[in-house]
């Protein structure tokens, strides 16, 4: 089972935009999927549990479309660093 936690204080919600970089608000998509496939996990148990084969198809494949999206998070993490200075700091909640 996957399990993901952030590090650090409790996130403040903030009064004015904030400034992000494109690599950290992937970083925390990254974290919320993984997040999400923790939860997966447990109700394709019960699905199996409960020998329900159309709920355990479905989550299977929520489960399997998260693989796709970490996959292509986790490629984008990766770029060198020269390609990643290429992307301007964005602000976000504008």
């Amino acid at each position: 089972m996957i399990h993901a936690e952030r590090e650090g204080p409790p996130r403040k919600t903030p009064s004015s935009p904030a400034v992000r970089t494109r690599d950290g608000e992937l970083t925390d998509f990254l974290l919320d999927v993984l997040e999400s496939a923790e939860s997966y996990d447990a109700h394709i148990r019960q699905a199996t549990r409960d020998e329900d084969p159309e709920l355990l198809a479905f989550l299977r494949e929520l489960r399997r479309q998260d693989v796709v999206r970490t996959t292509g998070v986790v490629r984008l993490l990766r770029r060198p660093v020269g390609e990643r200075q290429r992307y301007p700091e964005e602000e976000i909640g504008a």
